[in-house]
Order: structure tokens, then C-alpha cells, then sequence
């Protein structure tokens, strides 16, 4: 049997999601392990989101966009943007990533990799709330931080 070519955007299936974090774990030890552990970060979370991560770097790059026009477009911060082209799945607004996606014509794709990534995409799906009466440039932590500079 032939194995596929994987590149960063492919969407892994279980069973590969779990070699490579086992290849992963292997090559750097007990110590990267504790240390993930200890940022309240999952490794194979990492590993799933990447490839969402990296399509929309890749298309934004491809279009000539910057992550400054992109956010201005999307009425949000800089920041939220970084989150899910770095992969901080922990750090990404759901509010947010699917504004991004729908902005790069990704969601079809995203539609696909969330098939494959149901516990992870449940977690980034929008609240019901969020899906009409919420701006996506609403940002409590902005609020927050605005109105105590005043």
C-alpha cells in the first residue's frame, strides 16, 4: 500500500494525527511533553488545527493580503488573526476564525476538515448567539482594556 504525501494543509485522519504526535513526543522527549502539559496545551490539538491554520495562511499570502488590511476588513484585532495562522486553537475566537475563513472562500474546506476533527470543531463552532446578533469586532477583553485607559 502506498502511503499519501502529506504537506502542512493536508487534513490528517486519526490514526496519522496520532503518529505524528507519537513521532513527535519520541523525538523531543519526555521533558517537551511535560512541558506542553504544563501550558495546558494538547499536542494533538496542535496537530489537528495546523492544517486550518496553514490553508489560511497560504490563501491570505496567495491573494496579497495583509494580516493589518484582513483585520481592518474584518473589524478585529490584529491578534485574533495571529491566534489561528500560529495554530493557538486555545487562543482562537470561534466568532472570528469563521468570519476569516468565510473572507478567504475557506469554508467549504473548513467544512470537509471539521468531518474529520468533530471534537475540535464542535469546540470552534459559533454559539448561536454569536451567529446573528454578534459583531465580529466585538471584543470584551478590548472593551475592558479601553475602559480602564480611560
Amino acid at each position: 500500500m502506498r502511503q499519501r504525501r502529506i504537506t502542512p494543509t493536508t487534513i490528517l485522519t486519526d490514526a496519522e494525527v496520532h503518529t505524528v504526535a507519537l513521532k513527535v513526543r519520541a523525538a523531543l522527549g519526555s521533558a517537551f511533553s511535560g512541558l506542553v502539559k504544563s501550558h495546558g496545551l494538547e499536542l494533538e490539538e496542535g496537530i489537528r488545527f495546523m492544517p486550518v491554520a496553514k490553508r489560511c495562511e497560504e490563501c491570505r499570502c496567495a491573494r496579497g493580503l495583509n494580516l493589518k488590511s484582513v483585520a481592518a476588513q474584518l473589524g478585529v484585532p490584529q491578534y485574533r488573526l495571529k491566534d489561528v495562522e500560529a495554530g493557538n486553537v486555545r487562543q482562537v475566537r470561534p466568532e472570528v476564525l469563521h468570519a476569516y475563513l468565510s473572507h478567504l472562500e475557506l469554508a467549504s474546506w473548513y467544512r470537509t476538515w471539521a468531518r474529520m476533527n468533530v471534537e475540535l470543531a464542535r469546540r470552534l463552532e459559533l454559539p448561536p448567539k454569536s451567529r446573528s446578533s454578534k459583531k465580529v469586532g466585538d471584543d470584551p477583553e478590548r472593551a475592558n482594556e479601553a475602559g480602564r485607559r480611560k
